[in-house]
């Protein structure tokens, strides 16, 4: 099923405003509140998030590698 591009992107700028208002709230203990990870020996939420922003850069970079055969914008 297709998705409008603004309304995903608008779901997404707000989840993700949710996500980091959270984490605005988290104290200096909860940020190394370890957890535990098959791959990751030594994991907590501060681990988590990191990895979190790198996995979604990437993303990022590749939708506009996608994006870059169709030329410029039209607007």
């Amino acid at each position: 099923m297709a998705h409008d591009a603004t309304e995903t992107r608008d779901a997404f700028l707000a989840d993700r405003e949710r996500f980091a208002a959270r984490l605005a709230e988290l104290t200096p203990a909860e940020w190394h509140r370890g957890g535990q990870h098959a791959e990751y020996p030594r994991f907590d939420v501060h681990f988590q998030v990191e990895y979190m922003v790198h996995h979604e850069a990437h993303h990022i970079y590749q939708l506009f590698q996608r994006r870059l055969p169709l030329g410029k914008l039209p607007h």
